[in-house]
């Protein structure tokens, strides 16, 4: 299993979607400390309950999650972007991220980069969800680039062709 570690982008729209309860199944995972403090944001400062952030927490006490931060965050991008960018490029990681400008300069740097529309592909192509259900989960993608998701559907629909289902 690869060692992945993710941004505050991916967090939230994999919660949203559900799609977390496969990220276990796939990667050994690691969040940085900027990253943690994103996604508790809501709680910490503004006092506001946050279903993913109470998941966040129950994985890094069960050790689904581990904290783990680079020797040196990069000085572009915000904090959590930064860090899990270092992170990945540093310890070869997988890179698990939404934001579109991040997400090209992390992959012209050779990281492997992974978005949620593209989780929900290798998601169908694993049998690990069905085609309708696939369907529906890049549709609950609101805050990812809608090109992005756009591609995303055109592959899952290619490889639902290749297999004789859909349409």
């Amino acid at each position: 299993m690869p060692n992945a570690t993710l941004d505050t982008s991916f967090w939230i729209n994999a919660f949203r979607a559900g799609l977390l309860e496969w990220l276990g199944e796939l990667f050994r995972l690691a969040v940085t400390d900027a990253v943690r403090e994103e996604i508790r944001y809501p709680v910490r400062h503004l006092g506001v309950p946050s279903p993913d952030t109470a998941v966040l927490e129950e994985w890094l006490a069960g050790g689904k999650l581990r904290q783990e931060n680079p020797k040196r965050a990069l000085p572009w991008f915000g904090p959590g972007e930064a860090a899990a960018i270092a992170l990945a490029e540093e310890q070869g990681y997988f890179l698990l991220m939404d934001d579109g400008r991040p997400y090209q300069y992390a992959k012209s740097r050779g990281i492997r980069v992974i978005g949620t529309p593209d989780l929900v592909v290798v998601l169908y192509d694993g049998q690990k969800v069905t085609l309708q259900e696939a369907r529906v989960r890049l549709g609950s993608l609101l805050g990812v680039s809608a090109r992005i998701v756009e591609a995303a559907s055109a592959l899952l629909e290619a490889v639902a062709r290749e297999r004789g289902e859909g349409q």
